[in-house]
């Protein structure tokens, strides 16, 4: 704060025709020396544009920040203070964009939901009603013999009011089912939920054999997630 107060006096004497705030130059010292101690630029940054109530001294101090960061070499005033948050053990996990992948889904899942399990003759009106009934929008359409078909979604297909008599009995949730990737028990969570956000559903089949034997839902994935997350933490502490 010193060392910025003296810049701001002398800057005043040198270039008296300009109205300098002694006050800004003193909160800019006090984030220079912050950032150079803490090795943490953007907290000092924040911490002073919060302090202030706005952002124009935001220039001046990632000025100030880069150079303090770089005169300050590799020393913190915090001994344990790693490179940065990846190698953090206590951030691996919200950190790691690969973590899901070491979760395969035989570790958390042994039984999963069926009730949106449709066979593909089933006709578009009937599943409406399903849907309505247990509150679901995808669906997972099998063979008549069990296999995988594929998925549809009622968000994006449904009967027009005012077609709805005409096509009731004509259209089957065969014609709007689309051939979407699926899991295994031996695939991770990554995969699964990779297929969910690639192809914008809320759940994705799981096989055995060839046969589906239920799906995970988006939910059911970041649960899981978390709870290996916790025992993660726990074991960190």
């Amino acid at each position: 704060g010193m060392l910025g107060g003296f810049v701001g006096v002398l800057s005043s004497t040198l270039f008296p025709q300009y109205n300098f705030s002694l006050s800004s130059f003193i909160l800019v010292g006090m984030s220079a020396f912050f950032v150079g101690v803490a090795r943490a630029p953007i907290a000092g940054m924040i911490m002073v544009c919060d302090m202030v109530g706005n952002y124009n001294l935001l220039p001046p101090l990632m000025i100030v920040s880069v150079i303090s960061f770089i005169l300050s070499h590799r020393r913190s005033i915090y001994k344990g203070q790693v490179e940065n948050r990846f190698k953090s053990p206590a951030h691996e996990w919200d950190m790691n964009q690969d973590a899901m992948e070491r979760i395969h889904i035989s570790k958390y899942f042994s039984d999963f939901k069926k009730y949106a399990i449709i066979t593909k003759d089933k006709l578009l009106t009937e599943v409406e009603d399903l849907a309505l009934e247990i509150q679901e929008s995808d669906f997972i359409i099998v063979n008549p013999d069990g296999s995988y078909f594929g998925s549809a979604s009622l968000r994006r297909n449904r009967l027009e009011e005012e077609n709805r008599d005409f096509l009731r009995n004509l259209i089957t949730i065969e014609d709007v089912a689309t051939s979407l990737p699926c899991v295994t028990t031996k695939n991770t969570l990554g995969d699964a939920l990779k297929i969910i956000l690639n192809h914008d559903i809320d759940k994705v089949a799981v096989l055995r054999q060839n046969k589906v034997i239920g799906y995970l839902r988006y939910n059911d994935i970041l649960k899981a997630y978390h709870t290996e997350l916790s025992k993660y933490s726990r074991k960190s502490i």
